[in-house]
């Protein structure tokens, strides 16, 4: 507190000089307080228990809104500075900058009979200039297609010939400028559009003059026109070409304004960049992503090169199939590898597992199990079925169920013809078997009044007599079924039993 102190120490020899000089000294220590707080209490806010200066402020950037401060950690976050208001100084012409004259030199040695060479530009708006072996070419013998990025000469430059092609200057350039003119006998004033600021240089029969009126010519900007200091035999080629460069390039300073930055950093859709105008060299990673990709050849040879990927699309083969090189053989891309590759004589073949279950193979179709549907409703072949699923009734056999007529005429047996049974369906009689208690006799069956089958000779043994399938109709008319008794001698109890089928419809 430099501005309290003792003025006159003699004064305070009474109690009220004592008490006024308190009461200035309560006075300026409220001078001092603000907020109902000592200067101790402030003093406690802006230092800590070290003396070091602390605020309790923090301050922040967000990219959205701008610079922002924090009383505390509890309280709300405080625009300083808007994001919009913080940018450096406008960017400023820095100059110009002179634009290359010749640009995209390329030289090749011509092979016997060539006249094409490759030669690609960035623009199909070009002007090119053509040398071979240092003499330059007229524009009337070569052409060039941006689309194939080829130059044809009209006639081959020889073998070994150097040719040399470059760009001058990318169109619309108004400072280039080519005439190319062929002299008539004596003439020696040449026109050329040009001011007294353009450079020119003037070619004859393809090599270069030189300037000046002790050389080879002289430029009249007035006028227009290029003086060769001799006359010139008829055909002699000139060609005049205007190289001045007035086409510059400005060089502008840093963009910082919004409209071309955000956060300081350039746009890119500000930035002038041509499609396909960076080299894939010139991204980072770029070049290896394409160098990791498998590549895919299509055709009949194996391929020359292959790494570890790559596919091939073999067609040398009736069906093209796809293959996969696992760096050190081309390996089948079918399911485990496993499938045959198909040949002609694989035609309507299948592909099934083999015997011991250890690879595919291909099989003619084994359809020798299998009925042929010629064969529903054929001889020794198969039912057909219904609508419903069931054979029908047509197709069944005709029903037949064994029906046999049995027993026995008790007491006595004497010659005669007695009824042992009634027929009223359909039968079939195969045989009969009879036997006798004692005695014997001579018996033969009869149905319907007629005798069927031989005689039988019954003794107490059963005896049974086959008899060829006779068929019986008594569906309409019963028939009766008796036994006729002949040569009986003390014959006694007579069994016997009639083999019949009964046959349904």
């Amino acid at each position: 507190m430099a501005r309290i102190r003792q003025y006159f120490a003699s004064r305070y020899g009474s109690q009220e000089a004592t008490s006024g000089e308190f009461e200035n000294i309560i006075r300026y220590l409220n001078s001092a307080e603000y907020g109902n707080q000592t200067v101790a209490e402030l003093m406690g806010k802006l230092f800590d228990d070290n003396g070091d200066v602390s605020l309790g402020i923090s301050f922040r950037f967000d990219p959205s809104t701008g610079i922002e401060f924090q009383q505390d950690a509890e309280s709300p976050w405080v625009m300083l500075v808007p994001a919009d208001q913080i940018r450096g100084v406008s960017g400023s012409n820095l100059g110009t900058i002179e634009g290359p004259l010749l640009s995209n030199r390329q030289t090749y040695e011509a092979t016997g009979g060539q006249v094409d060479f490759s030669y690609t530009t960035t623009t199909q708006l070009v002007d090119l200039m053509v040398w071979v072996n240092g003499v330059l070419v007229r524009t009337s013998d070569y052409s060039y297609s941006s689309e194939t990025s080829t130059l044809t000469m009209l006639s081959p430059p020889g073998l070994g010939a150097i040719v040399m092609i470059a760009t001058i200057r990318s169109n619309p350039s108004s400072s280039f400028l080519r005439v190319e003119i062929d002299a008539v006998a004596g003439q020696a004033v040449f026109p050329f559009p040009l001011t007294e600021y353009d450079e020119i240089i003037v070619l004859k029969n393809g090599i270069l003059q030189r300037e000046g009126g002790g050389f080879d010519y002289v430029k009249s900007p007035f006028v227009g026109t290029v003086t060769m200091t001799a006359a010139q035999t008829a055909g002699t080629l000139i060609t005049i070409i205007r190289i001045s460069n007035t086409n510059i390039n400005e060089v502008a300073g840093l963009m910082l304004e919004d409209s071309y930055c955000t956060n300081g950093m350039i746009r890119l859709d500000r930035i002038s960049i041509g499609d396909e105008a960076i080299s894939p060299s010139k991204v980072a990673g770029l070049s290896a992503a394409f160098l990791s990709k498998p590549s895919v050849t299509v055709g009949s040879i194996t391929p020359a090169t292959a790494s570890p990927g790559d596919m091939w699309v073999n067609t040398a083969g009736s069906v093209p199939y796809l293959l996969f090189y696992d760096g050190v053989r081309w390996i089948n891309s079918s399911p485990n590898g496993m499938i045959p590759l198909p040949l002609s004589i694989n035609a309507l073949q299948y592909v099934r597992l083999n015997a011991t279950a250890t690879a595919l193979e291909y099989a003619n179709v084994d359809l020798s199990s299998v009925l042929s549907t010629s064969t529903r409703g054929a001889s020794n072949g198969v039912a057909p079925l219904d609508s419903s699923g069931l054979i029908p009734t047509t197709s069944l056999p005709t029903f037949v169920t064994r029906s046999p007529i049995s027993g026995m005429r008790s007491g006595a047996i004497v010659n005669g013809t007695f009824t042992i049974a009634l027929m009223e369906d359909k039968y079939v009689v195969d045989g009969i078997t009879l036997a006798l208690s004692a005695g014997e006799a001579t018996v033969q069956l009869s149905i319907g009044g007629n005798l069927v089958g031989s005689t039988v000779g019954v003794t107490t043994t059963p005896t049974r007599l086959g008899i060829a399938s006779v068929n019986i109709d008594a569906s309409t008319v019963p028939k009766v079924v008796s036994l006729v008794v002949s040569g009986a001698s003390s014959a006694t109890d007579l069994a016997y039993v009639v083999g019949c089928l009964l046959v349904g419809d």
